[in-house]
């Protein structure tokens, strides 16, 4: 069954929503320190990213990858930096480091399937 035209902008700007509220949420969490949280925001706003990324034509494709390589790559040096920073006996900010190597290889294996 093929989608129609309007129904096909709906699920793309419902994919942005849900991804930004996503995002959001993984930020807040993080800063709260609730780092399994995190990570649950960081798979939601991949799977809405990939649903949105699938419905694109290749010129936009190409674009939104190369805008979301910059952000993961910012959100992991944010995660390095953070985890870095609260070293004082609190070795579970180290899962910063973990959610922000997990952010690189799902952003490489993106450029590779997709």
């Amino acid at each position: 069954m093929k989608l129609k035209e309007g129904n096909h902008m709906l699920i793309n700007l419902v994919s942005i929503l849900l991804m930004g509220v996503f995002i959001y949420a993984l930020v807040v969490n993080f800063r709260r320190g609730n780092f399994a949280y995190s990570f649950v925001m960081y798979v939601g706003a991949i799977i809405f990213y990939a649903n949105f990324y699938h419905n694109l034509s290749r010129d936009w494709a190409f674009w939104l990858m190369l805008v979301m390589l910059l952000v993961s790559i910012a959100l992991a040096i944010y995660f390095i930096y953070r985890a870095i920073e609260c070293q004082n006996n609190r070795h579970h900010y180290w899962g910063a480091v973990a959610l922000s190597g997990l952010t690189v290889l799902l952003v490489l294996l993106f450029n590779l399937l997709l």
